[in-house]
């Protein structure tokens, strides 16, 4: 994750790097993303991005948890159905929608590849570490939430019959439960 030197830094320059990050995750993958890109739209020298980030992947693995903290602080995490019903329904205006569609359809493969901390290992709560049918519950629900908003991305003109799914499993998981 981002050097404490980074996490350091005032506000303002973070949002100009986190913007210039998300700039180049949501236009390119990351086999094509390039730092040269970064500095020029963060306007840092590349020595500097070498002080606030490992690597490439470092950064990505920031800014992939700045877009998904966002977009969970926004939903209400009891009522999972629902948000993800209006995920699904808005998630063409969402600021994160290129962000996303790369991650979902790309990025988290090469992450998973590159990294032993694998980015679905970091949204997705440990079933091992569940300690009741509720926390089953809840992953099983994360795990068809997080595949059925892959799956959005991958076929975007299936997205009623996604919402149709979700709101399936829902009520066999209620009645299981």
């Amino acid at each position: 994750m981002a050097k404490k030197t980074f996490e350091n830094f005032n506000t303002t320059k973070k949002q100009e790097i986190f913007n210039a990050l998300l700039n180049e995750f949501s236009n390119h993958t990351l086999n094509d993303a390039q730092v040269a890109r970064i500095v020029k739209n963060a306007k840092i020298a590349r020595g500097s991005f070498y002080t606030y980030f490992t690597d490439l992947y470092d950064a990505y693995r920031w800014t992939l948890k700045q877009v998904l903290a966002e977009v969970h602080f926004s939903a209400k995490q009891d009522d999972l159905l629902n948000n993800s019903e209006k995920v699904l329904g808005d998630i063409e205006k969402s600021p994160y929608y290129d962000f996303l569609k790369n991650f979902f359809t790309v990025n988290n493969s090469l992450l998973e590849a590159n990294d032993s901390k694998t980015a679905q290992a970091q949204i997705m709560p440990n079933l091992t570490a569940a300690s009741s049918d509720q926390d089953v519950k809840a992953y099983l629900k994360q795990l068809v939430i997080h595949t059925l908003i892959r799956n959005m991305f991958i076929a975007p003109d299936k997205k009623a019959d996604f919402a149709q799914t979700l709101k399936i499993i829902n009520t066999w998981l209620d009645q299981k439960g």
